[in-house]
Protein backbone atom coordinates (compact mmCIF):
# COMPACT_ATOMS: atom_id res chain seq x y z
CA UNK A 1 0.00 0.00 0.00
CA UNK A 2 1.28 3.37 -0.54
CA UNK A 3 0.36 7.31 0.75
CA UNK A 4 -2.36 8.13 -1.62
CA UNK A 5 -1.35 11.93 -1.28
CA UNK A 6 1.82 10.88 -3.20
CA UNK A 7 0.96 12.38 -6.74
CA UNK A 8 -0.14 15.97 -4.99
CA UNK A 9 3.33 15.35 -2.74
CA UNK A 10 5.39 14.87 -6.25
CA UNK A 11 3.69 17.71 -7.89
CA UNK A 12 4.69 20.48 -4.64
CA UNK A 13 7.90 18.91 -4.22
CA UNK A 14 8.65 19.73 -7.88
CA UNK A 15 7.41 23.16 -7.92
CA UNK A 16 9.23 23.81 -5.06
CA UNK A 17 12.31 22.53 -6.66
CA UNK A 18 11.70 25.12 -9.49
CA UNK A 19 11.59 27.98 -6.91
CA UNK A 20 14.66 26.46 -4.86
CA UNK A 21 16.57 26.36 -7.93
CA UNK A 22 15.77 30.05 -8.77
CA UNK A 23 16.54 31.04 -5.51
CA UNK A 24 19.82 29.51 -5.31
CA UNK A 25 20.89 30.59 -8.94
CA UNK A 26 23.17 33.63 -7.87
CA UNK A 27 26.57 32.50 -6.17
CA UNK A 28 26.73 35.58 -3.59
CA UNK A 29 23.00 34.48 -1.75
CA UNK A 30 22.61 36.75 1.15
CA UNK A 31 22.42 35.09 4.79
CA UNK A 32 18.61 35.82 4.90
CA UNK A 33 17.89 33.74 1.08
CA UNK A 34 19.85 31.46 2.25
CA UNK A 35 17.87 30.25 5.25
CA UNK A 36 14.28 30.38 3.17
CA UNK A 37 16.48 28.45 0.41
CA UNK A 38 17.30 25.63 3.27
CA UNK A 39 14.14 25.70 4.83
CA UNK A 40 12.36 24.94 1.49
CA UNK A 41 15.20 22.01 1.12
CA UNK A 42 13.56 21.02 4.34
CA UNK A 43 10.63 20.72 2.73
CA UNK A 44 11.11 19.32 -0.59
CA UNK A 45 12.71 16.75 1.19
CA UNK A 46 10.13 15.99 3.40
CA UNK A 47 7.67 15.63 0.50
CA UNK A 48 10.12 13.17 -1.25
CA UNK A 49 9.59 11.12 1.81
CA UNK A 50 5.96 11.46 1.53
CA UNK A 51 6.19 10.27 -2.26
CA UNK A 52 7.68 7.16 -1.00
CA UNK A 53 5.17 6.47 2.11
CA UNK A 54 4.49 2.90 2.62
CA UNK A 55 1.08 4.20 4.69
CA UNK A 56 -0.89 6.83 5.24
CA UNK A 57 -0.04 7.18 8.56
CA UNK A 58 4.25 8.41 7.66
CA UNK A 59 2.73 10.25 4.59
CA UNK A 60 0.46 12.38 6.39
CA UNK A 61 3.36 13.09 8.78
CA UNK A 62 5.96 13.81 5.93
CA UNK A 63 2.87 16.33 4.40
CA UNK A 64 2.52 18.19 7.81
CA UNK A 65 6.47 18.14 8.44
CA UNK A 66 6.85 19.62 5.06
CA UNK A 67 4.00 22.27 5.94
CA UNK A 68 5.81 23.11 9.28
CA UNK A 69 9.21 23.68 7.10
CA UNK A 70 7.16 25.92 4.59
CA UNK A 71 5.40 27.90 7.38
CA UNK A 72 8.31 28.92 8.71
CA UNK A 73 9.89 29.80 5.40
CA UNK A 74 7.05 32.28 4.95
CA UNK A 75 8.15 33.95 7.94
CA UNK A 76 11.36 34.06 7.18
CA UNK A 77 10.11 35.42 3.43
CA UNK A 78 8.98 38.29 5.47
CA UNK A 79 12.11 39.18 6.90
CA UNK A 80 14.00 39.03 3.60
CA UNK A 81 15.55 42.54 3.44
CA UNK A 82 17.34 42.54 0.03
CA UNK A 83 15.70 42.28 -3.62
CA UNK A 84 16.27 39.05 -4.76
CA UNK A 85 14.72 37.78 -8.16
CA UNK A 86 13.98 34.51 -6.96
CA UNK A 87 11.51 35.64 -3.96
CA UNK A 88 8.67 36.31 -5.38
CA UNK A 89 8.78 33.18 -7.39
CA UNK A 90 9.24 31.22 -4.09
CA UNK A 91 6.64 33.47 -2.54
CA UNK A 92 4.27 32.04 -4.97
CA UNK A 93 5.10 28.69 -5.00
CA UNK A 94 4.70 28.32 -1.50
CA UNK A 95 1.52 29.77 -1.06
CA UNK A 96 0.41 27.32 -4.07
CA UNK A 97 1.99 23.46 -2.47
CA UNK A 98 0.33 24.66 0.78
CA UNK A 99 -2.73 25.44 -0.45
CA UNK A 100 -2.36 21.88 -2.23
CA UNK A 101 -0.97 20.22 0.43
CA UNK A 102 -2.96 21.29 3.29
CA UNK A 103 -6.26 19.11 2.21
CA UNK A 104 -3.95 16.30 2.56
CA UNK A 105 -3.58 16.45 6.25
CA UNK A 106 -7.41 16.60 6.64
CA UNK A 107 -8.55 14.24 4.95
CA UNK A 108 -9.95 10.75 7.01
CA UNK A 109 -7.13 7.84 6.22
CA UNK A 110 -7.95 5.20 4.20
CA UNK A 111 -8.66 2.52 6.74
CA UNK A 112 -7.67 -1.08 5.25
CA UNK A 113 -10.48 -3.19 4.49
CA UNK A 114 -11.21 -5.54 7.08
CA UNK A 115 -10.79 -9.32 6.09
CA UNK A 116 -14.28 -10.94 4.94
CA UNK A 117 -16.02 -12.61 7.83
CA UNK A 118 -14.32 -16.40 8.00
CA UNK A 119 -18.15 -18.94 7.54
Amino acid sequence: MTYSGAAQAKDARESLGRALAALQEDPNIPPDVLAVAQNIAKAVGALFEAERASSEPDGKSSVRSALGSLSQTLALLQDVRGEHHGIQTATETIARAMSVLFPLTTVPSRAPSAPPPAH
